[in-house]
């Protein structure tokens, strides 16, 4: 290491077999390639750089970055690029699910075999497991895409997802019946507009003027 001591360390260049990221690709880690990483750095060493200390340094900036942290920056940037009811659905998805899966867990350190657990948890539910592998899975190429996660190793690719079937409903005799009374009363009595609806002055000063009419029950067709 650079400095006056010039202490000597080691650190790990992986676990043979197991995936690296090398060159921005992922590939499994064999004796050759960990010889060239080896190479690599010695050279960095030698013109006065420290990966040892880089290492550790990213590792300790990374564990800031939990799936909790940064969630709140997708689910910022999905209600500017998605549609209302998307971007709310996938904020009710993150909190009743993923959050309490892996709220606390480094985003780099989700694995297949976590998903596959949450995955596995929702089985009763097809539907609800298979949206929240597919939220988790926009979530983490979010995080890659902005180098808080290696490109290229998205866990929830690998989850094979279950078979959805389309379910079709018919209004019961007790609900038909609450229909009916409720399109009677439009028709008759009126329904007063819905609170997004109803106009409301722009201004404190101007609310005298608005007319007592606004919220008077209408008769619908």
């Amino acid at each position: 290491a650079p400095g006056r001591a010039r202490a000597r360390r080691t650190f790990t260049l992986g676990v043979h077999g197991a995936p690296v990221v090398h060159k921005h690709r992922t590939v499994d880690l064999t004796a050759e390639l960990a010889r060239e990483l080896a190479r690599e750095a010695r050279a960095d060493t030698q013109r006065g750089a420290d990966p040892a200390g880089e290492r550790g340094q990213a590792r300790a900036a990374l564990k800031t970055h939990t799936v909790t942290a940064l969630s709140l920056d997708f689910l910022e940037a999905a209600r500017e690029k998605r549609k209302a009811t998307t971007a709310t659905e996938y904020a009710r998805i993150f909190d009743k699910h993923l959050l309490p899966a892996f709220g606390a867990v480094v985003v780099d350190a989700v694995t297949v075999r976590d998903v596959s657990a949450l995955h596995h948890k929702l089985r009763k539910t097809p539907m609800m497991a298979n949206r929240c592998v597919a939220v988790l899975g926009a979530f983490l190429n979010w995080c890659a895409l902005r180098g808080f996660r290696p490109r290229g190793t998205n866990p929830c690719r690998d989850v094979e997802m279950y078979a959805e079937r389309a379910r079709e409903r018919f209004l019961s005799v007790e609900e038909l019946a609450r229909l009916g009374d409720a399109l009677r009363t439009a028709e008759t009595a009126g329904l007063p507009p819905a609170p997004e609806h109803r106009r409301k002055p722009p201004k404190t000063e101007t609310a005298k003027h608005r007319p007592k009419s606004a919220d008077t029950p209408r008769p619908a067709n």
